[in-house]
């Protein structure tokens, strides 16, 4: 399968165990096809420093449910030892969520681009702090 632009997202989350409310955000993203979730772990580390990589079918019943919902295929590109290796200054008694995500608009973009016989001369993200020292600039 041809991919678009795959991005890797790391959210961390104040207790043990992931949000439903980032989950229901995502699967807003996946419904209307601007993602699509390649690949998805989660980690946890306990009040003594133990960090475990859980798949989503080791989440609790009810926080399965939710985040459940947001992957289709999982592609299995994030490994365990990815997870630990990322994870490895989560704060004690924290979660996160380990995200690969397909930029399914971009593809798109692109397939548009390519059958007007145009090309993408530069494509670059613009980090987030650097966009808020414009925007601050301006006000």
């Amino acid at each position: 399968m041809e991919h678009g632009p795959i991005d890797f997202i790391m959210i961390g989350f104040e207790d043990a165990q992931p949000s439903s409310t980032v989950a229901e955000g995502i699967l807003s993203l996946v419904q209307s096809g601007t993602i699509r979730i390649i690949d998805l772990l989660f980690v946890s580390k306990n009040a003594e420093g133990d960090l475990r990589v859980l798949e989503l079918t080791e989440l609790e019943d009810n926080v399965y449910e939710v985040w459940d919902t947001v992957v289709q295929d999982v592609e299995g590109m994030l490994t365990a030892e990815d997870a630990l290796h990322l994870a490895s200054d989560l704060p004690a008694d924290k979660s996160a969520v380990l995200a690969l995500f397909e930029n399914v608009w971009a593809r798109e973009m692109a397939a548009i681009i390519q059958n007007a016989n145009g090309e993408v001369l530069i494509n670059t993200r613009i980090p987030r702090d650097v966009i808020a020292e414009i925007e601050a600039a301006y006000e």
